[in-house]
């Protein structure tokens, strides 16, 4: 375990690090003030996509193990390092960040690193009957659920009718239900949560529940009063369809960090740095099989911007 700056040092100079280099190209329909999930994008890493089959927990790992291979897509964070793997007790943590922005209306911008846990693929939001989920498989980390959210993310582009998700608290006929953090099940959403009620949160990528309009709660659904995280979902239901055929994939992830892009003033080249030595909050941990993505809040309407970074992990 890495507790000092003298063990940091010593962990890089015995070779136990890693940096990676990141690139996304955003859609022409991304709009300021609304989230996107960049695993699907075109670029470095190639695109991902929910593939399994419909409404069935589906883990994520980004890195091949006991579990099988990794899930295409995923920012690379080099190989697994716990005692299981390396023979030795260590921990691998994000060390450092760097983002910047080649493009003018891509910043300013949010991005959060999330950790991709398991995902629920082929939601029918044209549907306002409720649809169960089948969840054979469990959280492949953070397997209590503690801190782990969950967002919507739309596959193709949803129909123009703003809908809700469906706060109705009649078990098992109806409503959107979770276990959470403590193991309880059939738990509900707090209030009205609004899905695509505006252009910017119907387009593919788009984090349907984020944004700027009434009910709208940024990047991640908000639970019920006193809930910490969430382990699965047992159901879930809008308030109607969406007015066309399109899809969506409900996602468990644990975020891990966050950097901000600064003022689209500054030049398009500028990049945002955290250090997570010395910057708060610190040293953020990432686990064995972890699969990587940024989440995105652009501040400007982001016409086919381009992101790029570069990560750097430390492990002892």
């Amino acid at each position: 375990m890495l507790t000092t700056y003298a063990g940091i040092n010593q962990a890089i100079a015995n070779g136990q690090g890693y940096k990676t280099s990141w690139s996304k190209t955003g859609g022409s329909t991304y709009v300021a003030g609304f989230w996107y999930n960049t695993f699907a994008l075109a670029g470095q890493p190639s695109a991902g996509s929910y593939t399994g089959s419909a409404r069935t927990a589906t883990p994520c790992y980004g890195s091949a193990g006991p579990w099988g291979a990794a899930t295409p897509g995923k920012i690379s964070c080099a190989e697994n390092v716990g005692v299981s793997y390396s023979g030795n007790d260590w921990y691998k943590h994000v060390l450092s960040m760097e983002m910047s922005t080649v493009t003018a209306t891509g910043a300013p911008a949010w991005l959060i690193l999330i950790d991709m846990l398991m995902y629920y693929p082929s939601i029918d939001m044209n549907s306002g009957s409720q649809q169960a989920m089948t969840n054979v498989a469990t959280l492949p980390r953070y397997t209590d659920g503690a801190g782990v959210k969950m967002f919507l993310e739309a596959t193709t582009a949803l129909g123009a009718t703003p809908v809700n998700l469906s706060s109705a608290q009649t078990v098992p006929a109806n409503g959107f239900t979770y276990t959470d953090a403590s193991g309880t099940p059939n738990s509900f959403l707090p209030g009205t949560i609004a899905i695509g009620a505006a252009a910017g949160s119907r387009a593919a990528q788009s984090i349907s529940h984020g944004g700027l309009a009434a009910n709208t709660f940024g990047p991640f659904i908000p639970m019920a009063a006193g809930d910490t995280g969430v382990r699965s979902v047992e159901n879930f239901q809008l308030t109607a369809g969406t007015g066309s055929a399109s899809s969506a994939a409900l996602v468990l992830c644990k975020p891990l960090a966050t950097i901000p892009l600064i003022s689209s003033t500054a030049p398009a080249t500028t990049a945002s740095v955290r250090d997570f030595i010395f910057n708060m909050p610190g040293f953020p941990q990432v686990h064995d099989g972890a699969c990587l993505s940024f989440i995105i809040c652009p501040g400007a309407a982001a016409v086919t911007a381009t992101w790029q970074g570069i990560l750097e992990f430390v492990w002892g």
